[in-house]
Formats: structure tokens, C-alpha cells, sequence
């Protein structure tokens, strides 16, 4: 929250570029295929300026983890990668890289309980439009629904129950 520079990570041009567009040039995009796990690192290396600090992968029923690999090979020495959502394939992880490269693996069941206040702060400073943020609501009766629209959200789409 509140980094300099946010490289967007994905396989989808557009939706990328929509990223940049509503928050402004501090997020770079960074195209990747998901088939060659060596040059989506140097990509993301690249985009990072060199290598990244954090990558945070929200995955999300992922049948591959070759991106989350490509994340975590192009950090910095001593960089961390934080997983938040669900794969249904193992990460092979490498030991003597991880030991090598003093890479640090997080996986964070949800946001830390401070995130809210913060992502307020950024708003109220005018660091984060929440106006960019498409959402559609629908009433708790309808929670199925709600559910299979969720499954379909992409970017900045966001599905809100409402009692």
C-alpha cells in the first residue's frame, strides 16, 4: 500500500492498461504468456525497474503456477512474495534458489486487519480514487447470483452484497 511503482502483473493487455489509466503512471504493465516462465521473469524484472521489493499473487483457482514462479524469480535478493487466494496446482518451490536468493514465501489468508484504515488514508489523500472501482450490488436474497457474477469479475470490478 502506497508503493511508487506497481507492476501489474497478467496475460491481458486491456485489462492492464485499464489499471494504468484509472491509477496513473506509478502502475507499469507487464504482459506475461504463462508458457515461458523465464522470459515473464525477465518482463516483470524489467517492468520493475531491475526486480521487485514485493509481488503479491491473488490467485485465483489457478491450474497453473508458472506466473506465481515467474513473480517470485523476479524479485530482489531478499524479496518476498505473498500469496492470497487459491491454485489447484503445487508450487515448486526450489530450495537452494529460495536459499540462494533470501526470498522470503508468505501465504496470507485474507488482508491484515489495519488494510482498510490504510486503503482510507490513501483515498482521503487523493492517492487512491475509489470511483475507478466498478461495482455491482445485489441483495443478500440473491447470493447466488452474487456469487457467480464474483466468478466472473476481472480488474476493477467489485460484487457487493447488500442486506
Amino acid at each position: 500500500m502506497g508503493a511508487a511503482r506497481i507492476v501489474a502483473v497478467g496475460r491481458k493487455r486491456e485489462a492492464l492498461e485499464r489499471l494504468t489509466e484509472a491509477f496513473g503512471p506509478r502502475v507499469i504493465p507487464a504482459v506475461v504468456s504463462g508458457d515461458d516462465a523465464a522470459k515473464d521473469a525477465a518482463t516483470i524484472r524489467h517492468a520493475a525497474g531491475g526486480g521487485a521489493d514485493v509481488a503479491l499473487d491473488l490467485l485465483g483457482h489457478a491450474r497453473s503456477t508458472s506466473t506465481t514462479l515467474s513473480c517470485l524469480r523476479a524479485l530482489k535478493r531478499g524479496g518476498r512474495l505473498v500469496l492470497m487466494g487459491s491454485a489447484t496446482a503445487p508450487l515448486e518451490l526450489s530450495f537452494g534458489e529460495m536459499l540462494a536468493n533470501d526470498w522470503e514465501v508468505v501465504g496470507q489468508f485474507m488482508y491484515e486487519r489495519t488494510a482498510p484504515g490504510q486503503l482510507a488514508s490513501l483515498a482521503r489523500e487523493g492517492l487512491l480514487d475509489l470511483g475507478k472501482i466498478v461495482v455491482t450490488s445485489f441483495p443478500l436474497a440473491d447470493f447466488p447470483r452474487a456469487i457467480e457474477a464474483a466468478a466472473l469479475m476481472q480488474g476493477l470490478d467489485l460484487t457487493a452484497l447488500l442486506p
